[in-house]
């Protein structure tokens, strides 16, 4: 090879490095030297050195490693997600930020709990901006006469009876994607229970409009019969049957005197 010769034999070498570009390691084309090839690091490294910038539809760009991205909060283990909670709490601490803070409570999301439990997160959690109890039982209050579920109880008889005070908007909110309504009349626990039966979230569920002391006996339900209104609502309901939503009775033979 003389002079600037890069072809020898049937062999290339690097216009940088000036090696042989073996099988193993092809080189590419130089296109800042027409008719030399050069290896794929040394045509890196000299574009390094020019202060090339490497975007995305670059040629030469840079190969992009993986990203070491955290796995979500329900893929993680218990110890996992505690060194994360004291990771969290350290930088807030840093930043003079209480984690209290960043937590807001509303009400309504309180309305199912009991308040015992609402008791003990304001023991372990002074700083914690729970909701009064006031506000709480007055969006239960709010919520159980907009979704029918007040309740009331007197004595029939001998019987104490519980019942909600109005059943009719209770059983158009629950059974609204309901496609079959069974009224239910059944003793258990030293109380019958009157209810309905409907289709919630792909399962059965049961709903008592009234409780009593009382038997599941002809008798006893005659005497609740003729001091409540809860007999002339189930027969509405019956009356009353939609086209996609079919009504059933199910009870012991023995409260019915056919």
């Amino acid at each position: 090879m003389t002079g600037h010769s890069h072809y020898v034999k049937g062999l290339y070498f690097c216009s940088v490095c000036f090696q042989r570009i073996t099988t193993t390691k092809r080189g590419y084309i130089d296109n800042d030297h027409p008719g030399w090839k050069i290896h794929k690091s040394c045509l890196i490294s000299r574009a390094r050195k020019e202060n090339k910038q490497y975007g995305r539809d670059n040629s030469l760009s840079r190969p992009r490693s993986r990203l070491n991205k955290r796995k979500a909060w329900s893929d993680i283990s218990d110890s996992n997600k505690t060194k994360r909670r004291k990771e969290a709490h350290e930088l807030l601490v840093k930043i003079g930020i209480q984690p209290e803070e960043l937590i807001q409570i509303t009400p309504e999301s309180l309305l199912g709990t009991s308040t015992a439990f609402r008791r003990q997160v304001r023991v372990l959690f002074p700083l914690l901006k729970i909701p009064c109890e006031k506000t709480i039982i007055k969006l239960k209050l709010q919520a159980a006469k907009e979704k029918g579920t007040a309740t009331n109880s007197k004595a029939v008889g001998e019987q104490f009876v519980a019942y909600l005070s109005d059943p009719l908007s209770f059983i158009n909110y629950v059974t609204n994607n309901s496609s079959f309504v069974c009224i239910g009349i059944d003793k258990g626990n030293k109380s019958t229970k009157i209810g309905i039966s409907y289709e919630f979230e792909n399962r059965v569920v049961y709903s008592a409009l009234m409780v009593t002391s009382g038997n599941d006996s002809y008798e006893d339900l005659a005497e609740i019969r003729d001091n409540t209104d809860i007999f002339k609502i189930l027969q509405h309901l019956i009356d009353n049957e939609k086209v996609n939503q079919k009504v059933f009775l199910c009870c012991d033979m023995k409260a019915c005197r056919c």
